[in-house]
């Protein structure tokens, strides 16, 4: 449903704080995201992440946290000077830990926020972003971007990374879907699959916010694919019958949309009567 209000109806928030004490989650993940993109484009110029140095790293570290503390206030809500330069720091020591998470073979490339199915999109890249990516078994296109890519000499494989700043669950190396909450890593493989048809593909998800990050390898890359298609031929033909329901994080206070639901005592639709509108969608829910 909150798909539907968002990207159909165009529904969003139209005030947003101009102070505040703290970035959100979202906005601390895009700080990282950003030092990381900095700094890999950096080495990337000279003489490339995987031969550089442990100074060359934390030198272009630095550099890009230098950047990002001068253009975030002039873009976005930015707390007190303090507490800003100590939320920095907090976002480079997470990037600094997905950097030294790596011993490279040699020849391998490295690229961050690399777009797919995207037009316009500018710098040195792995592969062309403009072709449209289609969701194998399904009509439905994506783009956007993926937090890492690295590709061995002679594009003989590809990694694709997630990286998360919050620690791991406990169940980490099971998830595959997480009910519908992990998709990242199956949405980056089907973009690299299809720029890299032959390459050995590997998927990798990584927690920054453990004291000893580490990847966790999505097992089947290909089964996951399969199944994220499967999953939404069922959700586009829920849509097609007009049936626009609600999920199991509808009430979760980060949730943006629970302003758009019925408030508490209101009257609402019994889970029995939902559960059975969505059909067999609802074993998404149940995904591992």
């Amino acid at each position: 449903q909150a798909f539907v209000w968002r990207y159909a109806l165009g529904w969003h928030a139209t005030l947003e704080e101009a102070h505040t004490l703290s970035l959100t989650d979202r906005a601390f993940g895009e700080v990282v995201h950003q030092l990381l993109q900095y700094t890999v484009v950096t080495l990337e110029n000279g003489t490339g992440l995987a031969r550089a140095a442990v100074h060359e790293v934390e030198n272009a570290l630095s550099q890009a946290t230098e950047r990002v503390a001068r253009q975030w206030p002039a873009m976005r809500p930015t707390p007190p000077p303090m507490l800003w330069r100590h939320t920095l720091e907090e976002a480079a020591r997470l990037a600094l830990a997905a950097l030294r998470l790596d011993e490279f073979k040699p020849g391998t490339r490295s690229w961050t926020e690399v777009p797919f199915g995207e037009a316009g999109a500018t710098g040195t890249l792995p592969w062309d972003p403009e072709p449209k990516i289609l969701i194998p078994g399904t009509r439905l296109a994506i783009r956007g971007r993926i937090d890492r890519v690295e590709i061995a000499a002679g594009d003989t494989a590809v990694r694709v990374t997630d990286y998360k700043t919050a620690s791991a669950p406990g169940n980490v190396q099971a998830l595959i879907l997480d009910g519908g909450k992990e998709l990242q890593r199956a949405l980056y493989s089907i973009a690299a699959r299809h720029h890299m048809t032959d390459a050995a593909l590997h998927a990798d998800l990584v927690y920054l916010g453990d004291e000893t990050p580490r990847r966790h390898k999505l097992q089947d890359p290909e089964a996951a694919m399969t199944r994220v298609g499967e999953l939404l031929n069922l959700a586009t033909a829920l849509l097609e019958r007009g049936v626009s329901l609600p999920g199991p994080d509808d009430e979760e206070r980060w949730n943006r949309y629970r302003l758009a639901r019925p408030a508490v005592g209101e009257p609402t639709a019994r889970k029995g009567a939902i559960d059975e509108a969505f059909g067999t969608f609802r074993q998404v829910w149940r995904e591992r």
